[in-house]
C-alpha cells in the first residue's frame, strides 16, 4: 500500500509553455496517468489554459487547483519568476479512490459538493480520509460548516483560500470542468494507504491581547472599547497606525489569533491575518469574529516560517 507523490514546476513565462513544461515531466517521471492532479499558480497565468491542457494531457486524471500570491511552493523551495509560477502535484494511487466537485457564484451548497465529489470516485456515503478544499475568499467559514455538517468532525480538512498578489480580487479556482473567480472547488480523497496528518502554523503568542468589543463579520471595529486599527498598531510597536487600505504584505508576519483549544495541555489557535484598514478604523480580518472573542498577537520571522516549512 504506497501512495506515490510527485511535485514538478516551471518557471516559464507563458501559460500554454508552462502547461507543456509540466506534462513532459511528470510523463518523465511516471508512465501511468496521476490518481490527482493538485495546480497551484500565480495571477499572471490563466487557469483556464493550465487546466485545459492538463486534463487533454491527462483526461482520466481528477484535478483541483488555485492562484496563489507571490510565488508556488515545493520541497525544492519558492519558484517565481517576474510573477511566473506553476507547482503541480501529482498522486498516483492505483488501488485508491479521489473524487472531485466544484461550483462557481454565491450560495454554494457544500454538501451537495461533498456528495458530488464522493460520488465522482464511486464512495457514495464512504467517509473520505481527507477533504483538499480551496474556495474564493469569505467564503471558508461557511464551507468548513457544511463539511462538519454533512460528515461529522472526524475527516480532517485541509486547504485554503484562492489568492493573487495584491488582494484585489483577481484569484482563480479550478477544478474539472470549469475555472472561476468566484466559488468552491474540493476533493476527496480516499488512499490506498493510512494517512498521518501533522500541522503547526510557525507562529507563537506574544505578550499582547485584548476583547472584541465592536465587530462586524469580518471586520474588528474596536478591541477593548478602542479602534482596533490604532491597538493592533501598538501592539506591532508602531508609532502611528497604517493608513486606510491594505495592510497583508505588512502584517504577515504578526497575525491575530483566537485560542481555540488545548492539546495535552498546550493551547493551539485559530489565526485571523489582518487584510486591511477600514475607513471606521477597524480591521478586515480574513476570518470571521464573533464580540466577546479575545485577540491574540502572534509572531514569527521568515527565517522561522522557512525552517518550519523545510521541517514539515
Amino acid at each position: 500500500m504506497v501512495l506515490k507523490f510527485l511535485t514538478v514546476h516551471s518557471l516559464a513565462q507563458n501559460s500554454s509553455l508552462a502547461a507543456q513544461d509540466i506534462c513532459a515531466q511528470l510523463r518523465h517521471h511516471a508512465d501511468q496517468a496521476p490518481s490527482l492532479l493538485l495546480l497551484y499558480f500565480t495571477q499572471a497565468h490563466e487557469g483556464a489554459i493550465l487546466r485545459d491542457a492538463l486534463k487533454r494531457q491527462f483526461p482520466t486524471t481528477r484535478l483541483l487547483g488555485c492562484s496563489s500570491c507571490g510565488g508556488v511552493m515545493t520541497e525544492m523551495g519558492h519558484h517565481a519568476r517576474d510573477g511566473y509560477g506553476l507547482a503541480v502535484a501529482a498522486l498516483y494511487d492505483e488501488k485508491g479512490a479521489f473524487g472531485v466537485a466544484g461550483a462557481s457564484g454565491d450560495g454554494v451548497d457544500v454538501r451537495q459538493l461533498l456528495r458530488r465529489a464522493m460520488s465522482d470516485c464511486g464512495r457514495p456515503g464512504e467517509l473520505p480520509q481527507l477533504i483538499l478544499f480551496h474556495a474564493s475568499p469569505g467564503k471558508e467559514e461557511g464551507l468548513l460548516a457544511g463539511i462538519e455538517a454533512e460528515l461529522g468532525a472526524s475527516v480532517p480538512v485541509v486547504g485554503g483560500s484562492a489568492a493573487d498578489s495584491s488582494v484585489s480580487g483577481d484569484w482563480q479556482l479550478c477544478w474539472d470542468e470549469a475555472v472561476a473567480q468566484d466559488g468552491i472547488g474540493l476533493a476527496v480523497l480516499y488512499p490506498d494507504c493510512q494517512l498521518a496528518f501533522q500541522f503547526h502554523s510557525g507562529y507563537v503568542p506574544a505578550e499582547f491581547s485584548g476583547e472584541i468589543t465592536t465587530c462586524n463579520g469580518r471586520e474588528v471595529l474596536t478591541i477593548d472599547h478602542q479602534p482596533a486599527a490604532e491597538v493592533y498598531a501598538r501592539w506591532c510597536g508602531r508609532e502611528q497606525p497604517w493608513p486606510v487600505g491594505a495592510i497583508l504584505r505588512e502584517t504577515t508576519l504578526t497575525p491575530l489569533a483566537r485560542q481555540v483549544g488545548a492539546l495535552d495541555g498546550i493551547p493551539y489557535y485559530k489565526l485571523s491575518h489582518p487584510e486591511a484598514v477600514t475607513e471606521q478604523g477597524g480591521l478586515r480580518l480574513f476570518t470571521d469574529v464573533v464580540q466577546g472573542e479575545r485577540l491574540l498577537l502572534m509572531y514569527s520571522s521568515q527565517e522561522g516560517l522557512l525552517q518550519r516549512s523545510l521541517n514539515a
